[in-house]
């Protein structure tokens, strides 16, 4: 049984300590001086308080200002508001055949450092191997949070997916517990959604002012679903005749999709003062190889607008989740 004590003090190297909103065993949501008093008797056993440092893998729209949401193939910090929920699970169990043994909604208060939302509790665990699950989605834990079910609870798949949210995913297996002075786990999310981004520039003699507005059409995402076990998306094959507003950077436009299949180009309008004309320009977007839009890919399109009654240029750069650049020039069709 675990004894709980008010927090008396907190030294520097606690700051970045886990704090579980919810967990499936009570006995791994202790107070910090629980920990300590735990670690000096015997007749209990001891808990290792678990850290962590978290970072973004290549190829992400994430909101750091310095790359503004635009494409970046650098390894970059978690960005600060970042929400993480996090699954634990004994060594030997996964999402596939059993709910985790802790579940809790963490936040990045600063860049590359999980903190504490708030109050005075950490998740501890016993010296062991354990199997580690995260998905980041959102900057507010109470905003669009898709559940995650299996049917005993959280684990399994995430539900309800969304456009427009940066899908980040972790795992690590067999990770060991062993000491009260464990070094921290480094997180390296991969980004799965898939990033579509358009750099709108002109050419010789044409000038392009302002982008007010950009659109762009909407795969569906009804009955898609993110498996935790291994972060595969479920692609949709159905692209609507709804619209999505894109992220405006300058000329640059930018939004993150779930995975997609087409056969059709994707239709684009933006609202645009080009050559001092003011008003609504639109293009279609060529498809990569066989309409696919994968999970984990950057597709970066490079649109050279010529005149208002030609079509545009188009270069498409499709980045794969190793950094492999694919570019197609398409044939221009006025």
């Amino acid at each position: 049984m675990i004894k709980r004590y008010k927090l008396d003090m907190i030294s520097a190297w606690l700051c970045c300590l886990l704090f579980l909103l919810g967990c499936a065993g009570d006995k791994y949501y202790v107070e910090i001086d629980d920990i300590v008093s735990n670690e000096t008797d015997s007749t209990q056993q001891k808990l290792v308080p678990l850290t962590f440092t978290a970072s973004v893998g290549a190829k992400s729209f994430s909101e750091l200002s310095e790359t503004k949401g635009l494409y970046t193939p650098d390894t970059i910090q978690l960005p600060k508001g970042r929400v993480v929920h996090m699954f634990i699970y004994p060594s030997g169990k996964t999402p596939l055949n059993s709910s985790p043994m802790v579940f809790s909604i963490l936040q990045a208060a600063y860049e590359g450092m999980i903190t504490p939302l708030t109050g005075q509790y950490v998740i501890a665990l016993p010296p062991g191997y354990y199997n580690l699950y995260a998905i980041s989605e959102l900057n507010n834990p109470s905003d669009k949070t898709p559940p995650f079910v299996n049917g005993n609870g959280y684990g399994g798949k995430m539900t309800g997916l969304y456009n427009e949210l940066d899908y980040l995913w972790w795992s690590a297996t067999n990770v060991e517990v062993s000491s009260i002075s464990n070094p921290p786990t480094n997180i390296v999310f991969e980004q799965i959604s898939t990033q579509i981004q358009i750099n709108m520039s002109a050419s010789s003699g044409n000038k392009i002012s302002k982008i007010y507005q950009a659109t762009i059409q909407t795969p569906s995402t009804q009955g898609l679903t993110l498996q935790l076990a291994n972060g595969t998306i479920t692609p949709s094959n159905n692209v609507t005749s709804t619209t999505t507003n894109l992220t405006i950077v300058d000329t640059n436009l930018y939004v993150n999709f779930v995975p997609f299949t087409t056969r059709s180009r994707l239709k684009v309008l933006v609202n645009i003062v080009f050559n001092n004309r003011s008003g609504w320009l639109s293009f279609s977007l060529p498809l990569p190889a066989y309409g696919k839009f994968k999970q984990e890919n950057a597709y970066i399109y490079n649109v050279i607008l010529r005149s208002w009654s030609q079509a545009p240029e188009i270069i498409l750069q499709e980045v794969d989740r190793n950094g492999t650049i694919e570019e197609i020039t398409f044939p221009i069709t006025d």
